[in-house]
């Protein structure tokens, strides 16, 4: 039996803008309308890489 861990990786704000090459206002602009995967702690947001990457890869145009 293999025991296996996952370490989830969350961003604020700003490294999600960084990780995927936008601006905050960007981020807070999808977040309000398009329903981008966040947490909220206090008032702080933060985000999920693989929840950001399949948000993402949902929003491709066909």
């Amino acid at each position: 039996m293999t025991l296996t861990t996952t370490h989830e990786r969350f961003l604020s704000i700003e490294e999600a803008a960084t990780y995927l090459s936008t601006k905050v206002s960007w981020i807070h602009q999808n977040h309000k309308h398009k329903k981008m995967p966040s947490y909220k702690i206090g008032r702080k947001l933060i985000f999920r890489i693989d929840e950001l990457d399949r948000w993402l890869e949902n929003q491709k145009m066909a």
